[in-house]
């Protein structure tokens, strides 16, 4: 009995483990303004087994450090001792770290994970006014299980490593380039001579940012209009390019709730320009950057429309591509979502008693249906005129045959 007793004393102790694995919690890959708190970036869990395992502290590793320097002036931890999934600031493990172009961080004091029980810790950051940083990806893991030490030397942690969140991205928002619902969905006529003849309906959508992310939206710095032409001459039949508003309702009514923005013409040299076969019209300053910020969670939608003279046939297909819609934070900032990469109004083809023609259900709208506007139609041409009196005249030819 004392021999087994003396045996039992000597021998080893069974080691414990704590098993490292990525929350089913843990954000989803997410945007986020700058100059926010407390955004929690990952989620891991410990679980133990053959024993507690009390943890001395924990290292993280942060991606992209150089830029994350700039871009979270405070890295916070937690553990969750009592398991109610809530982080409390007494639940913070050592204090909140500056990276400053760190790889590293290691947060020294000592935790405790119960046997069969699964407790999480989680990673939160304070993101500064980085302007800067504007599109970068950032990333947290636990790279190794040394990167978890442990009291008792036996003990041991397992996982595989490295176990990594997913990215934060820095943006001021969100955007997509949608079709308006008036937008046309087919080639149409339009008469020579037509004024505010509408060329394309389009929407801006500001997003909401995906849980936990925060996003502000986007005011506009500057849209450019692409006009796709049959040829370089086509240019000389545009006298004017609008940008309105539209009031909702998707039905182009220029001065009558759709409100003109800005105006440009060929004497605005800066802002049109022609290259080969593509008119480009910017529509910037002033005027554009008083508009009222598309928030997030909101959208709104603009008509593109031309003032036509009368001097040659035409065909012109209006566009506004994703590239073209600029906001006052930057591309990064105010990211415009990749698809679609641009809209486009159908080919508009101006002719001598042009009218007609698909529009936003794709058969023709007229003035007050969605999409539609009222055109004016130029009168018979003169050589079908000529024709009528021969008809006429063989009509009478039949009659007397008969």
């Amino acid at each position: 009995m004392l021999l087994s007793i003396i045996a039992a004393w000597g021998a080893p102790l069974s080691a414990a483990d704590v098993e490292v694995t990525l929350s089913p919690d843990t954000p989803p890959a997410f945007s986020n303004q700058i100059l926010d708190t407390n955004v929690p970036i990952v989620e891991f869990i410990l679980e133990a087994s053959g024993g507690d395992v009390t943890l001395t502290g924990v290292t993280i590793t942060l991606s992209n450090d150089n830029s994350a320097g700039d871009a979270f002036n405070a890295v916070r931890v937690f553990f969750d001792a009592d398991g109610n999934s809530v982080y409390s600031a007494g639940e913070e493990v050592d204090s909140f770290q500056d990276p400053n172009g760190g790889t590293t961080l290691t947060f020294t004091e000592n935790f405790t994970v119960l046997s069969g029980l699964q407790r999480r810790l989680q990673v939160q950051v304070d993101i500064d006014d980085a302007p800067s940083e504007y599109g970068e990806n950032y990333t947290v893991s636990i790279a190794a299980s040394s990167d978890l030490p442990r009291m008792t030397g036996t003990d041991t942690v397992s996982g595989t490593f490295p176990v990594t969140g997913n990215n934060l991205v820095l943006r001021n928002s969100l955007v997509a380039l949608g079709p308006g619902s008036g937008n046309f969905t087919a080639p149409r006529n339009v008469a020579l001579g037509t004024l505010n003849a509408p060329a394309l309906h389009f929407e801006l959508d500001s997003r909401t940012a995906t849980s936990p992310g925060e996003l502000v939206g986007i005011d506009l710095e500057s849209l450019t209009a692409t006009i796709n032409m049959a040829a370089a001459a086509n240019a000389g039949v545009v006298d004017g390019v609008e940008l309105y508003s539209d009031d909702g309702d998707a039905t182009f009514e220029p001065g009558a709730g759709d409100n003109l923005i800005l105006r440009r013409t060929s004497a605005d040299t800066a802002s049109w320009q022609v290259t080969g076969a593509v008119l480009s019209v910017v529509f910037d300053g002033a005027e554009i950057e008083a508009l009222a910020s598309i928030d997030s969670g909101t959208a709104r939608s603009f008509w593109i429309a031309y003032d036509l003279n009368s001097t040659a046939d035409a065909q012109l297909e209006a566009q506004v591509q994703r590239t073209g819609v600029i906001g006052s934070e930057g591309v990064d900032g105010d990211f415009i979502l990749t698809t679609p990469a641009a809209i486009s109004g159908q080919s508009m083809f101006v002719v001598s008693g042009g009218g007609g023609g698909g529009g936003g259900g794709g058969g023709g709208n007229q003035s007050g249906e969605e999409g539609g506007c009222a055109v004016a139609l130029s009168a018979p041409p003169l050589a079908l005129l000529a024709l009528l009196p021969i008809l006429a005249r063989r009509r009478r030819k039949t009659h007397a045959r008969d």
